[in-house]
């Protein structure tokens, strides 16, 4: 998971924002479980959900804005037990699993947390200004496309919020016949990977044990469009 930018916007500071629920039981090495889909909902607003309700709170929303402002700067993706759950049955069937680009760590954290045997997460952590003690420990530094180069035996790799360059078509690319990737981002036009991906992917999506659990129980923060989706190449 790439370590991006967040879109800043101007709201209040809150003292209770980074002592929020979601932030302490998400990213404590101690918590046991995820907080649920129904926990989150009844705290943040996610996916635009308000807008078909047909309601709207004012602290909800900013209080929404402040938490995920200070949630991206450890995962972009919104970590929920539901969908880590269905990450169970997708990957029973996968015996070499990687995840690339992995940020900080904790959706590897997390797969390992719930039963999930994965080979090792890679990142290069290389971001400017970002200490190396903020990496969870089982985060190797490496290059990624060194990574495939190197382990033709891994059968799933996992890439989540790749950055808008060339970096996710080309581990697309490096991919060898029959290997899957899950990605966990936006589509053409969005906030990750470049077009080219996009065109790269395309007819290669497959349905697998637990892909519909994992779309149906995936949650994105308010104002973002990510899903996950899961590709073979041929």
């Amino acid at each position: 998971m790439q370590l991006l930018s967040a879109k800043k916007t101007a709201v209040p500071e809150r003292s209770c924002e980074r002592n929020h629920s979601l932030l302490r039981r998400t990213f404590s090495q101690n918590s046991l479980r995820l907080p649920t889909n129904a926990q989150i909902r009844s705290s943040i607003y996610t996916d635009r959900l308000w807008v078909e309700a047909g309601e709207f709170d004012r602290e909800k929303h900013l209080l929404t804005i402040q938490v995920r402002e200070s949630y991206v700067g450890e995962s972009f993706v919104l970590l929920t037990d539901e969908f880590v759950r269905s990450l169970q049955l997708l990957c029973a069937d996968f015996t070499r699993i990687v995840e690339l680009g992995a940020g900080v760590g904790w959706l590897g954290h997390w797969l390992g947390k719930y039963g999930i045997r994965m080979l090792t997460s890679i990142d290069n952590k290389t971001w400017p200004d970002f200490p190396q003690s903020r990496y969870l420990d089982i985060v190797q530094q490496m290059d990624s496309l060194e990574y495939l180069r190197l382990h033709p035996e891994v059968d799933l790799f996992i890439l989540a919020w790749p950055q808008e360059d060339d970096l996710a078509s080309r581990i697309w690319q490096a991919l060898r016949p029959g290997q899957h990737l899950l990605y966990i981002g936006e589509e053409k036009g969005g906030c990750t990977a470049d077009n080219i991906f996009f065109e790269l992917i395309l007819g290669h999506e497959v349905e697998h044990n637990g892909t519909r659990n994992m779309r149906e129980s995936f949650l994105s923060f308010d104002d973002f469009h990510d899903q996950p989706h899961l590709y073979q190449k041929a």
